[in-house]
C-alpha cells in the first residue's frame, strides 16, 4: 500500500496535479521487485481539466469511487481527494481481502448505501486491521467531505512512519 500511496502522491504533486480517476485492484500491479505500480491511466487528466463526473461516462464499479462522484453531485469533479477515497477502498481490498460495500452486488445497492452515508466497511462488521493505526489511517480516506480526507502525500508520510 505504501508503493501505491507513493505513486498517487507523485502524480498529485505534478504541476498542475494529475488525477488518476480509476484506482482499484485491477489498476495496481506488482512488478518483479515486489513493488506496486499504478497502471491504466486511461482516464487520468490534469485536475483542472476533469469534467463533472457522471457514472455513465465510463463503465465503472461504483464501489471504488468516492460518494460525491457515485451519487452524481454536480458540485464535484474527479479530484486528488476522490483518488484518496479510492486508495482507501483499495487498502480495504488488499489488507482485509474484502471489497468495499461487499454486502451489495450492484451499483444501485452501493450508491443507495452511499446515500445512507454507510462506510465501505460498516463499523458493525467484525474485522481487525493488522494494526489499529492502519485502520484509522485508511478510514479517514472515507471521510464524507472531500476536504476532510488526507492528501496522498500525508498518507505516504503516515505509512512511512508506520513502516519504521
Amino acid at each position: 500500500m505504501y508503493d501505491a500511496a507513493c505513486g498517487l502522491s507523485y502524480i498529485h504533486a505534478q504541476m498542475p496535479p494529475i488525477v488518476h480517476g480509476n484506482i482499484r485492484p485491477e489498476n495496481v500491479l506488482i512488478d518483479a521487485d515486489g513493488q506496486a505500480r499504478i497502471v491504466d491511466c486511461g482516464i487520468s487528466k490534469v485536475a483542472e481539466e476533469m469534467p463533472t463526473f457522471h457514472t455513465s461516462m465510463i463503465k465503472i464499479d461504483c464501489r471504488w469511487i468516492a460518494p460525491e462522484l457515485a451519487l452524481g453531485d454536480s458540485r464535484y469533479r474527479m479530484s486528488c481527494s476522490s483518488d484518496v477515497y479510492s486508495l482507501g477502498c483499495l487498502a480495504l481490498a488488499v489488507l482485509a481481502e474484502r471489497q468495499p460495500y461487499a454486502d451489495y452486488c450492484t451499483n444501485k445497492g452501493v450508491t443507495d448505501a452511499m446515500a445512507r452515508e454507510e462506510q465501505p466497511l460498516p463499523p458493525n462488521k467484525e474485522f481487525l486491521w493488522p494494526q489499529e493505526r492502519i485502520g484509522e489511517l485508511w478510514s479517514i480516506c472515507w471521510e464524507r467531505e472531500p476536504v476532510a480526507r488526507p492528501s496522498a502525500e500525508e498518507l505516504k508520510a503516515s505509512l512511512k512512519s508506520m513502516l519504521r
